[in-house]
Formats: structure tokens, C-alpha cells, sequence
């Protein structure tokens, strides 16, 4: 449930950097995961099922990894809980992100090596079996993204995506064409790196509940809370709320066009949240 600030940070994320409403989201769900949950047409939208279909997202990544795997990176980490499990499965894991709090809460958890990162950044002698990626190649540029994976998985090596691509080429000024990659664009300039897909999966309809879940408790605590600090503004001082309120007009409209990312209608006709495993046969 990526609800990120209006622009596109790809291109500008430093070394180091720290997502608020990554944390906020944490917080909120008490949660391992930061991902979107794979639920089922019955489930009830509440915070319960919610980490109940985490779970199943990650039984189902798993169900991916091909045999014979043994080491695995996850990037894009978040607060580990991708990585505890598949350590729990029998896996060797090394974990990075670029964010310190989640390191904070991940080392809280001990047992998989973490590297505070980006991964476009990351160095390593080492070399991997597989990547996963779970919501977080859209923080990544594609080429330096695929030169990284080329780099450090070993032949034959395997690299799964799961994340949100957006279906067609879109205008700019289109919310939903910021914050990620192209669904083709993603494809052909991953074969030009020598990743071919062997398997593949559409999964955005069992995803888009975690957004309606999320719209519905923006409606019931959200917009209330933000009424209320209005009125109160208002009252207890209102000539400086007023200007206040004139010249945050702006990053406000924004935080209103945000809405729109949690319509999980708009989300359906605009992107498409895809399962990629890649196979990479490296040139000789």
C-alpha cells in the first residue's frame, strides 16, 4: 500500500533516505509487511485479514522460487518480514533498503544481514541464486536496476518481481504514470539485459482490496481527523489559519489528489500488478 508523495522520486532518492508514509503505514497496520495483501473474494476488509493476505502474498511469491535455490537478496527489504519467512523456509538471506528506519526495526527482528543501501549502490563480492523484488522495482531505474542484477546473480540465476506496472503509456500530468515503470518498456529492456520470463502471473484483482481497505479507513479516521483540526483552527485562531491555509493550498490539493491512488477502480484501469520470474542465461 505505496500511497507515496506526489513526485516522482526515483531519479532524486539520496543515499540514505527515510519514507514517512511507509513508517506511517507500519504503524497503523502492526504489521510485518509493508506490501499489498493477496486476498481472497470472501474476506471482510479490516486490519485482521489484511495481515492474514500479507501472508498469503508471500506463501504465493514462495511458490515461485524455483528449485535449487539456496541464497537469495531481497531488495527494497522494508521491515522484514519477506525475509524472515523466506529464511524460515531454508533459505540463505541478505536483506538491503536505503531506508534507516526501516533498519532500526528490521535489526530489531536479528538473523538476516541488512545492507543500508540503494540498490543501484550496493556492493558485493557475492553472488546469488535469486532476486526478489517485492514492491520495489518501481523505486528502481530500469537499466541500472537490470545492470545490477546482471552483475551480481549467478548464471542461470532467476529474478522475481512482484510489483505494479502501469499498463499503457500514459500523459504526465497522469497521477497513476508517476511512481512506476511502463508494463512493456519494464519487459523489453529486460531481455535486452538477457532476462527472459519463464513464468508469470496477473494478480491485481486479488491485490486491489488491500486499496479498498485503505480508502475505507481514510473515510472513517482520516478526513474526520482533518475536519476537526480545520474547525478548530478556525476557532482558536483564525486569521493565521486563514493565511496559513492560503499558502498550504497547494501541497493540500495534493494531498487530495492522493485519494485518488487508493481508488482501487483508477488503480485497476491504470495499472496492472504483475508476478514476473525472470531467468538470466548470462552471455559467455
Amino acid at each position: 500500500m505505496h500511497a507515496q508523495a506526489a513526485v516522482d522520486r526515483r531519479n532524486f532518492m539520496p543515499q540514505q533516505v527515510t519514507d514517512p508514509i511507509l513508517d506511517y503505514y507500519c504503524k497503523i497496520t502492526n504489521s510485518d509487511y509493508l506490501h499489498y495483501g493477496y486476498w481472497d473474494v470472501e474476506d471482510k476488509l479490516n486490519i485482521e485479514n489484511l495481515r492474514q493476505a500479507q501472508e498469503k502474498y508471500i506463501e504465493h511469491l514462495i511458490s515461485f522460487i524455483p528449485k535449487g535455490v539456496k541464497t537469495i537478496l531481497d531488495v527494497g527489504c522494508g521491515i522484514g518480514g519477506n525475509a524472515l519467512r523466506l529464511k524460515k523456509e531454508g533459505f540463505e538471506v541478505e536483506a538491503l533498503s536505503p531506508d534507516p528506519i526501516q533498519e532500526k526495526m528490521f535489526k530489531a527482528k536479528g538473523e538476516v544481514p541488512f545492507h543500508l543501501t540503494k540498490f543501484e549502490d550496493f556492493k558485493t563480492n557475492k553472488t546469488y541464486d535469486l532476486i526478489l523484488m517485492s514492491e520495489s522495482a518501481q523505486y528502481i531505474q530500469i537499466r541500472q536496476g537490470f545492470e545490477k542484477c546482471y552483475t551480481i546473480l549467478n548464471n542461470e540465476g532467476t529474478l522475481l518481481v512482484s510489483d505494479y506496472f502501469v499498463r499503457e503509456k500514459l500523459e504526465k500530468d497522469n497521477l497513476f504514470a508517476l511512481y512506476t515503470h511502463q508494463k512493456f518498456e519494464y519487459l523489453e529492456i529486460a531481455r535486452e539485459y538477457g532476462f527472459d520470463v519463464v513464468k508469470d502471473e496477473d494478480i491485481t484483482s486479488k491485490v486491489a482490496p488491500t486499496l479498498d481497505l485503505a480508502k475505507l479507513k481514510y473515510e472513517e479516521y482520516v478526513e474526520p481527523t482533518l475536519e476537526l483540526i480545520n474547525q478548530l483552527l478556525m476557532t482558536w485562531i483564525p486569521i493565521p489559519y486563514k493565511i496559513g491555509k492560503f499558502i498550504g493550498k497547494k501541497p493540500f490539493s495534493k494531498l487530495v489528489l492522493q485519494k485518488q491512488l487508493i481508488d482501487s477502480q483508477l488503480f485497476l484501469k491504470y495499472r496492472q500488478y504483475m508476478i514476473y520470474l525472470f531467468n538470466l542465461k548470462k552471455r559467455k
